[in-house]
């Protein structure tokens, strides 16, 4: 197992003599760099992207967004200024609201059945993008603001490949595109327990949405944790493979920039390119091939998709 401080100097070493350019902290940051590309996939022959680091699974929960039946929202028509939608029990921010999510407006008098795209989200303010308008209304109606997705944990690297929920007690599909989602959910609007869910972005999609919140137990692989200490290790790389896959990794890139930026592409950067797919390979044949969720298609099946 390879510490930093011994990559570090493994790198020093295979870029003689052309290291005056590069300091530790350079070198560091390829280096980190390379296990942050090989965690989140490289593509290696006909295309084909590397699985997942077995390492890195993690297990991780998140709950639907909903505020139910709520007395204390109202709606302000900020005129010139982005318009807003208010809560004097400041229960946004704990009910998963976040900036950047779609969110569905029933109950109100003068904003029912709307649809919201959020600017910014504090406990009591939700500030709207610029492009959506309200009509005022105070408080007092027993407003429902729902939302079709939930922000993926801070740590989602890749791979989301089996979500259950804890309220069914039952295995949530998992589309393995938005676009496939958004097949059999065009507006995004459907009411009930969820059934599937795909990944967007940082977010996570679900439908149908629930009245209350449904808490989902979500598995996928994690990002790494970036070596800082000299004793740190490689997160998620396995021990036999870290000189070989890091070392060469960040050797190519360093003489990459150095060489084009001068005389070109030449025979030392190729050399560690060479070296480090061959150690690619090795990792693909440690591993093992990623496996694969069935692919669900169109059909005229009661629930859509087969």
């Amino acid at each position: 197992m390879a510490t930093l401080s011994t990559l570090q100097e493994k790198v020093k070493k295979a870029l003689l003599p052309d290291i005056t350019a590069f300091g530790t902290t350079d070198i560091t940051a390829y280096l980190n760099e390379g296990v942050n590309r090989i965690a989140a996939g490289i593509a290696m022959y006909e295309g084909v992207l590397s699985p997942p680091l077995p390492e890195l699974h993690k297990t991780a929960k998140v709950n639907t967004v909903v505020i139910a039946d709520a007395t204390t929202i109202a709606f302000v028509d900020g005129g010139a200024s982005a318009d807003t939608i208010t809560d004097s029990d400041s229960a946004f921010v704990t009910s998963g609201f976040a900036a950047g999510m779609l969110i569905h407006v029933s109950g109100s008098l003068n904003n029912d059945e709307s649809y919201h795209s959020l600017a910014t989200v504090a406990a009591g303010t939700i500030t709207l993008v610029s492009t959506d308008e309200l009509t005022a209304e105070s408080a007092g109606e027993e407003v429902t603001i729902k939302s079709p997705c939930v922000a993926l944990p801070s740590d989602y690297g890749r791979g989301l490949f089996y979500v259950s929920s804890g309220s069914q007690d039952k295995r949530i599909q998992v589309f393995d595109s938005f676009h496939k989602l958004l097949r059999k959910y065009p507006l995004l609007d459907e009411d009930g327990d969820v059934a599937v869910v795909a990944v967007k972005g940082d977010l996570l999609y679900y439908q149908p949405m629930p009245t209350t919140a449904e808490p989902l137990t979500l598995h996928y692989y994690r990002v790494p944790t970036e070596m800082s200490a000299s004793d740190s290790t490689p997160d998620g790389v396995p021990s036999h493979l870290h000189e070989r896959l890091l070392v060469n990794y960040a050797a190519k890139e360093i003489l990459g920039m150095v060489e084009q930026s001068t005389k070109g592409k030449t025979l030392r950067s190729e050399k560690f390119e060479e070296k480090f797919q061959k150690a690619m390979g090795d990792l693909l044949a440690f591993i093992g091939p990623e496996d694969k969720e069935p692919i669900y298609y169109e059909s005229d099946a009661e629930d859509g998709y087969y």
